[in-house]
Parts: C-alpha cells; structure tokens; sequence
C-alpha cells in the first residue's frame, strides 16, 4: 500500500516540479540525437530522450519544397552538438515546445533568418516575435531559402489544402 501511494504521489506532484523549472526560466542541456525535420529534434538529456518543436516557427511539411532544404539546414547546426533549450510547454502531439539554443544563438530564430522557417502565426506570441517578423521580411527580400519560391505557402495553409 506504501509503494502505491508512494507512486501515485510521485506522479501527481512530479510535473509540478518541472513547471516550476519553466516559470524560473531555466534552461536544461542535452545533445541532439535525431532531426526529424526542420523544427522538430530529438535530445538526449541524461538517461532521456526529449522530443522538441522549436517554438514559434514552422517549416515546411515533408511534400512541400524546401522541408528536405530546412532539415538539412537544422542538421548541420544542431545534429550531434550539445545544445540548450528553454521549455515552455507541451503540444498536442506531446512534444516539448521550446527555444533551442547552440552557443547562445536561438536556432528558432536563425531558421527564419535563413529563410527556412516561417513565423508561426498562431503560435508565436511573445515578444521576440515581432523581431522574428522583421527577420523573415529580410529574408524575403533576400529571396532566402524558402523564399525563392514565387508564391511560397505556409505549412498551416499547405495542410488545410490537402484535407
């Protein structure tokens, strides 16, 4: 009886910790294992594996151009390399979403720098949006990466085409 309630209470009062790591802003570090694609890693953190989607942005789904281009771009500055994240929640998919760093440099936002990425816009509503929005203009204008596509479509639009 002792093991259950012990069990129950680890489970019921161990999210709370982690929620409390959150809140306090604190990173955790792991290396990077797997890209599934451009906005979606694998972590080894210890004895774990962590799933992450990069925060605020999106890339395009695998039958749309470029999403071999921005997986190839997230491989080379991630794959292998000991990384840090900030937490922020879990998605439906129950991945963590999270801003992912590489020597203090934001992936999340690089990928839009590059043209990789898009800003996500449902998903992107904190600050360092506005900036990110500013980033991806630049990278129109450039006709960076995804953007050297005449009319490229976000991944958002691209899905509820295709339904």
């Amino acid at each position: 009886m002792k093991k259950i309630i012990l069990i129950i209470s680890i489970i019921l009062f161990y999210p709370i910790d982690f929620v409390s790591a959150w809140q306090d802003k604190e990173r955790n570090t792991g290396v990077v294992s797997h890209v599934f694609d451009g906005d979606t890693i694998k972590v080894k953190n210890g004895k774990t594996n962590v799933t992450i989607r990069l925060y605020g942005i999106d890339t395009p789904e695998s039958d749309q151009p470029f999403a071999g281009d921005a997986k190839i771009e997230l491989q080379s500055i991630v794959l292998h390399h000991s990384i840090s994240y900030l937490p922020l929640y879990y998605d439906d998919y129950n991945r963590l979403v999270a801003h992912v760093y590489e020597r203090d440099k934001n992936i999340n936002q690089i990928l839009v720098e590059k043209g990789f990425a898009w800003v996500h816009i449902y998903y992107c509503d904190q600050e360092i949006c506005d900036q990110w929005k500013i980033l991806q203009q630049q990278a129109k204008m450039k006709k960076a990466g995804l953007w050297q596509e005449r009319d490229p479509v976000p991944p958002w639009v691209w899905k509820r085409r295709k339904k």
